[in-house]
């Protein structure tokens, strides 16, 4: 099988914190965003055997917890996307996928392949301005699609599900009785049994990059009210490389300035990352 091939970082330790990661970038993307600092790698084709790459993870294993995918978008390629998770896992290496959300199906059956243990979804303005969503990534989106892998990952990452459980047994416990209680924890055990191929350990973020009379202070306090406690990332726009001469023109957010609308926006699971700092939670 061939592979659209955008490049590779062979170790990373700042592409998926924590880890000791190999980003692997594929080419080409459904979207044509007026910021991108890929688009040298999405706007040409150069096609590899895809087991080139599958010999050049299974040669780094050792020194390496995980593979990054990015691009581009990675599900554009589902077939090669899915093979390369499958070969990871096989190796006993964690899978993280980069993605614009424009494809749920598709993650949703990564995920349920027991082929994915991290997920960053990037959303670039509100849902509710879907002309301005479109504006910024440089063609039309169905908005609806990446409301519906927002959904997925709401459903499947852990913490969130924990949070989401606890506060409904909270609301709830003054309501039941011990025999429904009772029912509760048989009928959540049950389910565990039906779900045990799930990849319940799912990790996720929500990213949003800024940039200075584009991407803002409201636009992330509407973004957020969709987010239900998924980790968020306000991620510094870069202008120097970005793809549309309007975004190379402007003034980017320095760091406080980062932290200023990150403290001021009100949601509490947030973090920044800037080109100075990394990733840093407020």
């Amino acid at each position: 099988m061939k592979l659209n091939f955008g490049g590779v970082v062979p170790l990373s330790t700042i592409d998926w914190p924590g880890k000791a990661s190999m980003s692997v970038f594929f080419g080409g993307c459904n979207l044509n965003c007026k910021y991108c600092q890929n688009h040298n790698i999405i706007d040409k084709e150069n096609f590899i055997d895809i087991s080139e790459l599958s010999e050049r993870i299974e040669e780094s294993s050792d020194f390496i917890d995980a593979i990054l995918i990015t691009g581009g978008e990675p599900f554009l390629q589902k077939e090669a996307l899915t093979l390369l998770a499958k070969k990871a896992k096989s190796l006993g290496l964690e899978v993280g996928i980069q993605t614009n959300g424009c494809f749920p199906d598709r993650l949703l059956e990564l995920i349920e392949l027991c082929c994915c243990d991290f997920v960053s979804l990037d959303i670039k303005a509100p849902f509710s301005d879907s002309k301005k969503y479109s504006d910024v990534a440089g063609v039309e989106v169905d908005v609806d699609k990446i409301k519906k892998s927002l959904n997925i990952l709401k459903k499947f990452t852990s913490s969130n599900s924990k949070l989401k459980e606890n506060k409904e047994n909270k609301r709830d416990m003054g309501k039941k009785t011990k025999k429904d209680i009772n029912k509760n924890i048989e009928d959540k055990l049950n389910l565990n049994k039906k779900t045990n191929s799930l990849n319940k350990e799912l990790q996720s973020e929500v990213t949003t990059t800024l940039f200075p009379g584009k991407i803002g202070m409201k636009d992330v306090e509407s973004i957020t009210s969709n987010l239900e406690g998924l980790n968020y990332v306000l991620q510094q726009g870069k202008t120097e490389n970005a793809r549309k001469k309007e975004y190379r023109n402007i003034d980017e957010f320095d760091a406080e300035e980062m932290r200023e609308i990150g403290k001021n926006v009100g949601y509490e699971n947030i973090s920044i990352r800037t080109k100075e700092g990394g990733k840093e939670k407020l």
